[in-house]
């Protein structure tokens, strides 16, 4: 996908969530203040930034925090881009009745022509319940992962639910969710469109890995099953 339809994207989300935010009308998560009773569960495909990113990233989740404390801000650990949600969370799916392997295999033959991604971060976006940095790839890779993941997939006989919620064309991660209104809606509002066009950075990423995992991607909770080289198109 080229970067103006992706810009798109994230533009007609922060032109619908901006007014939301200033009209302190967000869309609260309810599960973020009772977090261990959420049994939502699924598997997922994710990358994560280099470290360099990760401290811009880490440095504008502290401001906000300052702005909004009661929010649920993603620690520096959970922080991810989602190469393909496999198996959307959903409550009672139960990793005990799967054969993980049989996934890991399919993940596997999936990167076996894949090389590194490369992803800029360049300002942030919102919707009505979250905000998200804006990642930008840089060259082709994410999106021929996606495709080859895709297509092993359908043909592979296992469960899977990739799309189901919608197709997932972007590379953001996200950082805030919102679980209660707002002190300050405007100023929450003015702090985030100071970063619409904040430069976080380039990152390339050679590493993927498999996760069964909840909602929130929580460390707490989520398991890494398994990890992927794009440099070696094996597993690790």
């Amino acid at each position: 996908m080229n970067q103006g339809k992706i810009s798109a994207i994230y533009d007609s989300l922060w032109n619908e969530a901006e007014n939301c935010i200033r009209c302190n009308q967000p869309e609260c998560d309810d599960f973020l203040c009772r977090k261990e009773q959420d049994k939502r569960r699924g598997l997922s495909v994710v990358c994560r930034p280099n470290e360099c990113i990760l401290q811009r990233f880490r440095d504008f989740i502290h401001k906000a925090e300052q702005l909004e404390p009661h929010q649920y801000y993603y620690d520096p650990q959970e922080l991810h881009i989602t190469v393909l949600s496999i198996i959307s969370c959903y409550d009672g799916f139960d990793l005990k009745n799967k054969d993980p392997e049989a996934y890991t295999g399919v993940i596997e033959k999936s990167i076996q022509q894949a090389g590194p991604m490369k992803i800029t971060f360049h300002g942030i976006t919102a919707s009505k319940s979250c905000v998200m940095l804006q990642g930008f790839p840089k060259n082709e890779e994410l999106e021929l992962l996606r495709g080859r993941l895709r297509d092993n997939f359908r043909t592979s006989g296992l469960e899977a639910s990739i799309d189901q919620r919608y197709t997932l064309q972007t590379a953001h991660s996200t950082v805030i969710r919102f679980g209660n209104p707002f002190l300050n809606p405007g100023g929450f509002a003015d702090f985030l469109k100071q970063y619409r066009e904040f430069d976080f950075g380039v990152t390339e990423i050679g590493e993927v890995e498999f996760y069964f995992n909840d909602w929130y991607m929580s460390e707490a909770v989520s398991t890494k099953l398994a990890c992927y080289s794009l440099k070696s198109g094996s597993r690790i």
